[in-house]
């Protein structure tokens, strides 16, 4: 579909020819050199002026595509690592819209590239639960450690904690395998680490997160699924 801006541009093109046009009528209308001057001045008159209301009209389309990438961008896109940390640990959530309530995180909602994307959300909080969730208003995205029955955040502590700790068997690898062991202390974090600490320390934890390799988020994802090694 052919938008306002292609619009312009075609309309801009049209002027700058009409008066080349109009200059060669005149010129065909007089063949004498006074006459000749003057096409020659109308030509360079109606080609300064297509140019020049091109470089207006693309000036005019850059800032409104400048904005247009402003508003599209939102204000959480500064907030990708928490987004992505929500998301891979598997928080709960809570994001109201319209007076309905999601318990997921819709990527689609925030992010700038979905045809979706809604810069209606203004923020990203970390709570310790749900009851804590409840004071924010609905342009406020809040997530939480997940429990409930499972207890999944708190056996994905478990995980990490036996997976970061260097006198862990957990760290022998298959095959043969070798590779250096990630603890705590690498990212000044505490041993154990606590439900707490998913909150208060997430940039540490996500930075520790992404430290560990496929092996160790098997070991990590199937003990807080459940399995007890």
């Amino acid at each position: 579909m052919i938008n306002g801006f292609v619009y312009v541009v075609i309309f801009c093109i049209i002027i700058g020819i009409s008066t080349l046009l109009a200059a060669g009528k005149t010129y065909v209308k007089s063949f004498i050199a006074v006459r000749l001057n003057n096409f020659r001045a109308k030509v360079i008159i109606g080609v300064a002026t297509m140019i020049l209301l091109l470089i207006t009209v693309v000036a005019v389309h850059r800032g409104i595509e400048a904005r247009r990438i402003e508003v599209r961008v939102g204000p959480l896109c500064h907030m990708a690592d928490k987004i992505s940390y929500v998301t891979r640990l598997s928080f709960d959530v809570r994001m109201v819209e319209d007076g309905l309530i999601s318990n997921i995180l819709l990527h689609h909602r925030i992010c700038p590239y979905s045809s979706q994307f809604t810069p209606f959300f203004t923020d990203l909080v970390l709570v310790n639960n749900k009851a804590e969730s409840e004071s924010f208003p609905d342009y406020v995205i809040v997530a939480w450690p997940r429990m409930g029955e499972t207890n999944f955040s708190e056996r994905l502590v478990d995980g990490i904690n036996l997976q970061a700790n260097p006198d862990s068997s957990m760290h022998i690898r298959p095959y043969g395998e070798t590779r250096d062991i990630v603890t705590l202390e690498d990212f000044e974090l505490i041993y154990p680490l606590t439900i707490a600490d998913l909150v208060s320390n997430w940039e540490k934890i996500y930075a520790l997160w992404n430290a560990f390799d496929d092996f160790d988020y098997s070991i990590i994802i199937s003990i807080a699924s459940g399995w007890q090694p």
